[in-house]
């Protein structure tokens, strides 16, 4: 009872299905709309959220270190990833069906995004949304040098 009138994020076996709040009984009543199941995990979501480390290597004409830098491209390797947010825009794998009672595997490989704005750092961020899963395992960006 220690959640009871606390909206907590529920998932079923990977798949999210949105925010609920708990009864004054501790019970989780799921939308007529929501799919049947016979399983849930309920608890208080959060969002993971990366920034690379900026950009620093030097040239033949010195460090780039302060330079503007311009980002075009960021491929970002992922293992069994549900849902991400690139520099704000939401990436979702493809359709992977409504069979509930399956488990969701997510997308595994290198998911390419073009990612604009100057920044000195050539930093920007990811964020797995709250009720998604997955790993990154690296991330490689593509960008121009200014003075």
């Amino acid at each position: 009872l220690h959640l009871a009138g606390s909206a907590v994020d529920v998932t079923t076996k990977g798949h999210y299905l949105g925010t609920y709040t708990v009864s004054s009984t501790g019970v989780i009543t799921l939308g007529a709309d929501d799919p049947r199941v016979t399983e849930i995990e309920a608890g208080f979501g959060f969002e993971p959220t990366l920034k690379q480390m900026p950009v620093d290597f030097n040239l033949e004409g010195g460090p780039v270190r302060g330079l503007k830098k311009t980002l075009s491209r960021a491929l970002i390797d992922v293992h069994e990833i549900t849902g991400l947010s690139i520099q704000g825009r939401d990436w979702q794998p493809k359709f992977q069906g409504d069979d509930y009672a399956t488990e969701s595997t997510g997308f595994t490989g290198i998911i390419e995004q073009h990612v604009q704005g100057i920044d000195r750092e050539a930093q920007f961020e990811l964020v797995i949304p709250k009720g998604r899963k997955g790993t990154i395992l690296g991330v490689t960006r593509e960008l121009d040098l200014g003075n």
